[in-house]
C-alpha cells in the first residue's frame, strides 16, 4: 500500500514538470516591417519664354526619385503564410506590357496630316492683265481718297510729261508719243501747253491747240491716257480763255475715257479761295460737255500746298488734286503733307514731279528720288515726271539737244535724268532697262 501511494505521487510530480516545459517552449517571434520611404515627384520646370512675335516655351522634364521597397529577408517570414503576398508583384510586369501596343493607336493621325495639307498649298497665280492701259483700266473715277479703275480698285498710272508746248513743241508728235509708250512704257503722258510767254496760247492760240491735239489724239489711238495741262501760273487772269479753251477740249474728248483735264498747272501768289474760285468756273465749263471725265486742280505755291485744298476742297465728281515736288528740294516734309491731305479725304495725283532741284538744275538726287517713288507706290498715287525737253544745262530734261523730233532715241540721246526715267518705267513695266 505504501508502495502505491509513493508510485502515485511520482506520476503526477512528473505530469507537472512535463506541462511547465510546454508553456515555456511556446514563444512567438516579432518580425519587423521596413516600410519604403515615400516616393518624391520632381517639380515641372518652366524655362522663361523667348520675347520673339511667337513665344515659345521651354518645358524641362520632371525628375523622380524613390525609396527601397525590398520586403523583408525571407528568412524571417514563415514560408507558408506569406507567399501569396510577395508572389503577386512578379506577376505584375505582364499587366504593364499592355500599354506598349497602344503606339500603333496613336502613330496613323501622323500620317494623315500630309496628304490633307498638301494639296491645297499650290495655287495658280492669276495671270497679268494684257490691254493697253485704257482696255485695262477703263473710265477713271474718284472713291473717297483714292483715283479708281473701271472696277472700283485704286490704280496707279506713271508715265512722263512733255516740256513746254512753246518751247520744246517739236517732241510734240506722234512719233515721240509712239515711242514713250512703246520703248519707255508709259502709262500716261501730260501734254503741257504753255499760255503766257512769247508763242504760247495767248499770242499763238491755233498752234498751240494744234500740239495738243496731236498729242492727244494720238494717246488716244494707242490706249494711254494723256492729261490736258493748261500750264500757268496766273490763271484766274485768264479765267475767260481757259473757260473756252476746256469747254472746247471736253466738247472734243468728253466721250474718251483716255483723257484727263488739269485746269491750273501752278498757282503762284493766289490763296486757295482765289484758286477754288476760278476751278469752281472751269469745272462747270467742263462737266457741262463731260460729266464724268478725271479733272486735276492745282493748289497754291507751285501746287505744294496741298493740305490748304483739303481743309476745303471743291464739291464735285471725279475731282483730285495736284501736287508737285523735285526730289532734291523736297524730302520728307513735303511727303509728310500729301500724307496729312490723303488723310482728310482727297485724292491726289501728283502731275509734275523731278529727279533733280526745283529749279531745274542742280544734282540729280537719285536716293531721294527712290524714297520718293517707294511712297507714291504705298499710296497708290500717279505721276509724270517732268521732262520731255533738251534744254542744255538742265538737270531734269530727257533729252540730249537736237534729239529726234519722232523718238527712237539711242542711249546717246538720252541725259543721265532720260536713262534713270526710262529705265524706272521699263522696271514698273517687267521689261529690263
Amino acid at each position: 500500500m505504501k508502495n502505491m501511494i509513493l508510485a502515485l505521487g511520482l506520476a503526477l510530480g512528473a505530469s507537472a514538470a512535463h506541462a511547465d516545459m510546454w508553456k515555456c517552449g511556446n514563444s512567438f517571434q516579432d518580425h519587423r516591417c521596413q516600410a519604403a520611404p515615400k516616393q518624391h515627384k520632381g517639380k515641372k520646370v518652366d524655362d522663361e519664354p523667348y520675347r520673339h512675335p511667337h513665344a515659345h516655351h521651354h518645358h524641362g522634364a520632371p525628375g523622380n526619385s524613390g525609396g527601397n521597397t525590398t520586403p523583408p529577408p525571407p528568412a524571417t517570414t514563415p514560408p507558408v503564410k506569406n507567399p501569396p503576398a510577395t508572389t503577386p508583384p512578379a506577376t505584375t510586369p505582364p499587366v504593364t506590357t499592355p500599354p506598349a501596343t497602344t503606339p500603333p493607336a496613336t502613330t496613323p493621325p501622323a500620317t494623315t496630316p500630309p496628304p490633307a495639307t498638301t494639296p491645297p498649298a499650290p495655287t495658280p497665280t492669276p495671270p497679268a492683265a494684257s490691254g493697253t492701259p485704257v482696255e485695262v483700266h477703263g473710265a477713271l473715277a474718284v472713291k473717297g481718297n483714292r483715283i479708281v479703275d473701271k472696277t472700283g480698285q485704286p490704280v496707279q498710272l506713271r508715265g512722263m510729261s512733255f516740256g513746254w508746248s512753246n518751247w520744246w513743241g517739236q517732241y510734240w508728235t506722234p512719233g515721240t508719243v509712239d515711242w514713250l509708250i512703246d520703248d519707255w512704257k508709259t502709262e500716261v503722258i501730260r501734254a503741257s501747253m504753255g499760255i503766257e510767254p512769247a508763242g504760247a496760247y495767248l499770242s499763238n492760240p491755233a498752234a498751240e491747240r494744234a500740239k495738243v491735239i496731236a498729242v492727244v489724239d494720238e494717246a488716244v489711238k494707242r490706249g494711254a491716257y494723256v492729261i490736258i495741262d493748261w500750264h500757268e501760273e496766273n490763271a484766274p487772269k485768264h479765267i475767260a480763255q481757259a473757260r473756252a479753251f476746256f469747254t472746247e477740249m471736253a466738247t472734243r474728248y468728253g466721250s474718251q475715257p483716255n483723257v484727263i483735264y488739269e485746269i491750273y498747272n501752278e498757282p503762284v501768289n493766289y490763296s486757295w479761295s482765289q484758286i477754288k474760285s476760278y476751278a469752281i468756273d472751269i469745272v462747270a465749263a467742263i462737266r457741262a460737255q463731260d460729266p464724268d471725265n478725271l479733272i486735276i486742280v492745282g493748289t497754291p505755291n507751285w501746287s505744294s500746298d496741298i493740305e490748304s485744298a483739303a481743309a476745303n476742297p471743291l464739291v464735285g465728281t471725279n475731282i483730285a488734286y495736284t501736287f508737285h515736288f523735285y526730289a532734291a528740294s523736297h524730302k520728307q516734309a513735303s511727303r509728310d503733307q500729301v500724307s496729312r491731305a490723303l488723310a482728310k479725304g482727297i485724292a491726289v495725283f501728283v502731275t509734275e514731279w523731278g529727279t533733280c532741284e526745283a529749279s531745274g538744275t542742280g544734282t540729280l538726287d537719285s536716293n531721294e528720288t527712290n524714297t520718293w517713288l517707294q511712297f507714291l507706290d504705298q499710296n497708290k498715287l500717279s505721276w509724270t515726271n517732268w521732262a520731255i525737253s533738251d534744254k542744255a544745262g538742265e538737270t531734269c530734261s530727257a533729252l540730249m539737244p537736237n534729239s529726234s523730233p519722232t523718238g527712237h532715241w539711242p542711249a546717246s540721246s538720252l541725259s543721265a535724268d532720260g536713262k534713270l526715267m526710262r529705265g524706272k518705267l521699263r522696271t514698273y513695266a517687267g521689261v529690263a532697262p
